[in-house]
């Protein structure tokens, strides 16, 4: 399925589009008046949004946020794969940029669509004016888990933290080399299972520790070695302690 990336002069077409998809759910989920807020609001952020678009449906992504703000495709065309190719193209656009997450506010209707997208949700259904949606976000890097990876450490072990007094690092840590993303940001990881400074080292990535609202680490350890969850939260816990976090595993790990 075709997605382009809209140009600035195909934007006015992506909000007659994006209006055309809104007013049609008149009867069945907005008011009339509801639809021309919503026209009004999307036509108001549209120049902080990237737009992506396929034949019959549309998607404004804000890329400060890194979050989903409209999402719509043509009634008689979906089910068709264009709204999961659109999110793709998303998706393809925030890993470029190293984000950690992907968010929206998905509409009771869609709830379903952004599930089986891999989204999750994050809190309880909420209403606002005439509209039920629930925060969901799709967590991002996966790819990662499981990859041989080389990091670059610039906090070793020993170190003293740059921000927290009195604090040293209780393991290494540092960046994925020869990762930099479009923004020129930097992939951060911990190394586990190494108690001594080192300069770079070589090994497998075995988690993600999410920040909320944040970004993300990589936890990497020598292949092959042997360890349990517990271990690898307790050694990273004097410094994640300090954020509210959400830990993905390597299928090795579970």
């Amino acid at each position: 399925m075709n997605t382009i990336r809209a140009s600035k002069e195909q934007i006015p077409s992506c909000l007659d589009l994006a209006e055309k998809i809104t007013f049609s759910a008149i009867g069945a989920h907005l008011s009339k008046e509801g639809a021309e807020s919503v026209g009004k609001w999307l036509r108001s952020s549209a120049s902080g949004c990237e737009w992506f678009m396929s034949e019959h449906g549309v998607c404004a992504y804000d890329p400060e946020e890194s979050r989903i703000v409209f999402l719509g495709v043509e009634e008689n065309y979906r089910r068709q794969g264009e709204g999961t190719a659109l999110v793709d193209a998303v998706r393809k656009t925030a890993e470029e940029t190293n984000q950690s997450r992907i968010t929206a506010n998905a509409l009771g209707s869609a709830l379903e669509f952004y599930k089986n997208c891999g989204f999750e949700e994050t809190d309880r259904m909420t209403e606002a004016g005439e509209l039920r949606f629930a925060p969901v976000e799709y967590l991002l890097g996966r790819r990662y888990l499981g990859k041989t990876v080389k990091i670059i450490i610039d906090r070793p072990f020993g170190s003293l933290h740059p921000h927290i007094a009195d604090l040293e690092y209780e393991l290494n840590f540092g960046y994925v080399s020869g990762d930099s993303f479009s923004d020129g940001d930097l992939q951060d990881a911990w190394v586990y299972g190494i108690y001594e400074p080192r300069d770079t080292f070589t090994g497998t990535v075995i988690a993600i520790i999410y920040h909320k609202n944040g970004g993300s680490r990589l936890v990497a350890a020598p292949s092959g070695m042997m360890f349990s969850k517990e271990d690898v939260i307790a050694a990273v816990g004097f410094e994640e302690q300090y954020f509210d976090t959400r830990i993905i595993w390597a299928s090795s790990m579970n």
